[in-house]
């Protein structure tokens, strides 16, 4: 199987939001560590992203995870109200953009293993919220279990529809991603409450519109080429 490195995060995303007015304070941006703890140190890991930032405003949000040097982009402009999914991926200069609503949003997402999500009472304090855990039990039984750790006190809506932990409950400011056998750690750092630019959330000129299944084929080749 093969290594997606910060590509991971990609169908199972990060950054989620849900209903839950935090002192009225509606937009801002989360700041997450990114971690690959399960890793043999090597000299292909200085390539591995270490951070991603989400910005959001309660009906968007704008997610960002970056390689060293700027070698590769991923973005997700996200509009709950309209369930719309904008994924911009930049590559060594080309700049690619996928599109979908939520109808079209299955072709996507089935390509990546389904989960099975179980709840527990287990809770853990994560940038200073308190999240409740959640088991992610992938049905590929290769894929040892994901730990999700989610917060219904920031207020974003958003009930995970478009990614592969759709279901749980709350923003998501913690959590494992596994695939081609390969393990990235996610963890808020920090939640920073101020105004975000609008033009965060509007979709760039400048990209060459491409369907998920070439998105797929796009994602496998970098890593095939540049990251395994």
């Amino acid at each position: 199987m093969r290594n997606t490195l910060w590509f991971l995060f990609i169908s199972l995303l990060f950054i989620q939001c849900s209903n839950g007015e935090f002192f009225g304070k509606k937009e801002g941006k989360i700041i997450f560590d990114v971690t690959f703890p399960y890793e043999q140190p090597s000299i292909k890991m200085t390539l591995y992203p270490t951070e991603m930032i989400c910005y959001f405003n309660g009906k968007q949000q704008h997610s960002v995870i970056e390689s060293a040097w700027g070698m590769m982009k991923s973005e997700f402009i996200i509009d709950h109200k309209k369930k719309e999914f904008h994924h911009l991926l930049t590559s060594m200069g080309t700049k690619q953009i996928m599109s979908l609503n939520e109808q079209q949003f299955p072709v996507w997402i089935n390509q990546f293993p389904a989960v099975e999500l179980i709840p527990t009472d287990e809770t853990l304090i994560i940038a200073g919220y308190e999240c409740k855990k959640t088991i992610a039990k992938f049905n590929n039984d290769s894929l040892p279990f994901v730990d999700l750790y989610s917060t219904t006190k920031l207020y974003l809506d958003g009930d995970n529809w478009w990614n592969t932990y759709a279901g749980v409950e709350g923003t998501l400011l913690g959590f494992d991603v596994e695939q081609y056998g390969k393990r990235m750690q996610v963890r808020a750092r920090e939640i920073v409450f101020e105004e975000v630019d609008p033009a965060l959330f509007q979709v760039p000129l400048g990209f060459n519109a491409i369907g998920p299944i070439e998105m797929k084929k796009t994602m496998d080749g970098i890593v095939n080429d540049y990251l395994d």
